[in-house]
C-alpha cells in the first residue's frame, strides 16, 4: 500500500514539474517576443463604412403605438439599408437589422432626453440612430450631427456624442415626425426612404464651398435658401442632397429633366465628400450661372444661363483635401481668441458650445467680467454680482453679445460649429454674429434678409459706423446690428 502511494506521489510531481516548465517557457517566448509586439504595426480601421442604424418609436399615453406602426417601421427601415447599400454601390452598408424600440415618454421629449433614455438599456454600437413619433409635430425633419471626425468637408472636427449618451461612437440623429406621415405602398415607400437617407447624408454634406473662376470663395454650389443643401442649378441627377439634372439645349439655355419618383442617389462629389471615391473620379462639376432666382425653378423649366465647369480641386482649394482624422492626428476643435478691451465689446461665439452657461465660458477671466448684454425685442443681461439676479444665463452660436469688460483680457473658446445653425430674426433691430472663422460678405450672409443697415461698434471711436454691404465683410467673433424690415431666418 505504502509503494503503491509513493508512485502516485511521483506521478503528481512529475506533473507538477512539468506544468512549471511549461509555464516558465510560455513566459520566456512572451518575454522574448515583446520588442517584436511593440514594432508591429498597430492597424486601426479610422473610417468605417459598415454603418448601423437604430430606430425608436416614442409614444405617450395619448397616442399611444400599435403594432401597424412597428410593421411600418420595419419595411421603411429594411428598404432604407437596401437603398442605401445600391446607391453607395455597394461600397458602404448600412445595416437596419436592430429591433425598432418603443419608448414611452411623456409631453415633448427633446432629442437628448430620447437618446439617453434608448441608451440607458441599448448597447452603444450605432453610428445613426433614426427617431419616428406617434404625435403630432410642428417640426420638420431634420438631421443632428453628433459628431465629425472628417476633413475637408467643411464641418470642423467635433465630437458632443457625450450629450445624446453615446461614448464617442454616434455621428448623427435623424428626427423624421410622426410616423402616421409615413406610408409603404410602392410609391410613398421610396419617399420616406429618400426622406432618411437624405437627412443621414447631411452627415457629409452639403457644406462646402469652391474657388470660382475669379479667385474669389463661392457658395454657389449651395442652395441661398437652404445652405445645406445643393443649389437646382447644380448638376447631380436629383440627388438625395438636392441639385437638379439638367440638358444643355447649345443655345444658351438649359432645361431641368422631369423627375420621376426613384430611389434618389448620390453624384460623385457625394461619393467623395463620403469617402467612398477618390479625388480622381470625380469628374467635371457642371454649375450653371443663370439670374432666373432658384426658388422658381421645377422639373421641366427651361432656364438661360452659362454653364461653370468646376473640378473638385477648385472645393479642396477651399475646404482642403477630405481626410479622416485618425486617433494619431490632430482631432482637436477650432477655437478663437478674442482680446476684450475695457468697456464695451460687441461678440458673437461661432461655436455650438457642450456647455454654453456663462460662467463656464467665461470661466477664465470672469472676474474682469461686469455686464453682458443680449438683445431680442428685449434686453437680457448677466451681471457678475451674485446679489443682483440676472436674466441671461447661456451663450448661443449666432447671437451676439455686448460684453462690459472691467480690464483688458484675452479669451479663447473653443468648439465644433455647426454650418447648418440659424436663427429666427425679428422685424427691427437684431444684434447678430456669423458662426465661421472666416469673412463673410455682409450682402451673401444677409441674402435671404430684408434689411435696411448694418452697424458696428468702433471701439477706438467709441461709436457706431454704417457698414457697406457691398464692400464689407461680417468678420468671425464680432457682433453686429441689423435692422430688418421683416421678419426671416439668419442662416449665414
Amino acid at each position: 500500500m505504502k509503494r503503491k502511494n509513493k508512485k502516485v506521489d511521483l506521478f503528481r510531481n512529475i506533473k507538477y514539474y512539468f506544468t512549471i516548465i511549461i509555464v516558465l517557457l510560455f513566459i520566456f517566448i512572451l518575454f522574448k517576443d515583446t520588442e517584436k509586439i511593440k514594432r508591429s504595426p498597430v492597424t486601426i480601421d479610422c473610417e468605417n463604412k459598415n454603418y448601423k442604424m437604430a430606430f425608436i418609436l416614442v409614444e405617450n399615453s395619448t397616442y399611444p403605438s400599435n403594432q401597424s406602426d412597428i410593421n411600418k417601421m420595419d419595411i421603411l427601415k429594411q428598404r432604407t439599408s437596401e437603398t442605401f447599400n445600391l446607391v453607395t454601390n455597394y461600397s458602404a452598408s448600412l445595416d437596419t437589422s436592430y429591433p425598432v424600440k418603443v419608448l414611452n415618454m411623456q409631453g415633448n421629449p427633446t432629442v437628448q432626453q430620447i437618446t439617453n433614455l434608448f441608451y440607458q438599456t441599448n448597447p452603444d454600437i450605432f453610428d445613426f440612430i433614426t427617431i419616428f413619433i406617434t404625435y403630432p409635430d410642428s417640426n420638420t425633419q431634420y438631421h443632428l450631427l453628433a459628431r465629425n471626425h472628417v476633413k475637408g468637408i467643411g464641418l470642423s472636427i467635433f465630437d458632443a456624442s457625450n450629450v445624446y449618451g453615446s461614448n464617442n461612437k454616434l455621428l448623427g440623429i435623424n428626427w423624421m415626425k410622426d410616423i402616421d406621415n409615413y406610408y409603404v405602398d410602392p410609391f410613398n415607400l421610396i419617399l420616406g426612404v429618400n426622406g432618411i437617407l437624405h437627412e443621414t447624408s447631411h452627415q457629409w454634406g452639403a457644406f462646402v464651398d469652391y474657388i470660382n473662376e475669379t479667385g474669389q470663395v463661392s457658395r454657389d454650389l449651395r442652395n441661398p435658401y437652404n445652405i445645406v443643401h445643393w443649389d437646382k442649378k447644380l448638376e447631380t441627377r436629383y440627388g438625395l442632397l438636392g441639385g437638379y439634372s439638367w440638358i444643355d439645349n447649345n443655345n444658351g439655355t438649359f432645361t431641368a429633366r422631369l423627375y420621376n419618383v426613384s430611389p434618389n442617389g448620390y453624384s460623385n462629389l457625394d461619393l467623395y465628400l463620403l469617402g467612398l471615391i477618390p479625388k480622381e473620379d470625380v469628374g467635371l462639376i457642371t454649375l450653371i450661372h443663370s439670374d432666373v432666382n432658384s426658388s422658381v425653378i421645377y422639373p421641366g423649366i427651361t432656364i438661360p444661363g452659362v454653364a461653370e465647369i468646376i473640378s473638385v480641386q477648385q472645393v479642396i482649394n477651399v475646404e482642403g483635401e477630405r481626410k479622416f482624422c485618425c486617433v494619431d492626428e490632430n482631432c482637436t476643435s477650432p477655437s478663437l481668441q478674442y482680446d476684450l478691451e475695457p468697456g464695451f465689446n460687441f461678440i458673437t461665439v461661432p461655436f455650438e458650445l457642450t456647455n454654453n452657461d456663462i460662467n463656464q465660458v467665461f470661466n477664465t477671466i470672469i472676474n474682469d467680467v461686469n455686464r453682458i448684454y443680449y438683445f431680442n425685442n428685449s434686453w437680457k443681461v448677466f451681471r457678475n454680482n451674485l446679489s443682483t439676479p440676472s436674466s441671461l444665463n447661456s451663450i448661443e452660436s449666432l447671437s451676439g453679445y455686448i460684453v462690459v469688460m472691467n480690464n483688458q483680457r484675452s479669451l479663447t473658446i473653443r468648439g465644433p460649429i455647426n454650418n447648418s445653425s440659424q436663427i429666427n430674426s425679428n422685424s427691427g433691430w437684431n444684434l447678430i454674429g456669423i458662426n465661421s472663422l472666416s469673412s463673410i460678405s455682409i450682402q451673401a450672409a444677409l441674402q435671404n434678409l430684408n434689411y435696411t443697415s448694418v452697424w458696428e461698434y468702433n471701439n477706438l471711436l467709441n461709436n457706431y459706423v454704417q457698414l457697406n454691404p457691398l464692400t464689407d465683410n461680417f468678420e468671425p467673433g464680432k457682433a453686429y446690428w441689423i435692422y430688418l424690415n421683416n421678419s426671416g431666418i439668419f442662416n449665414p
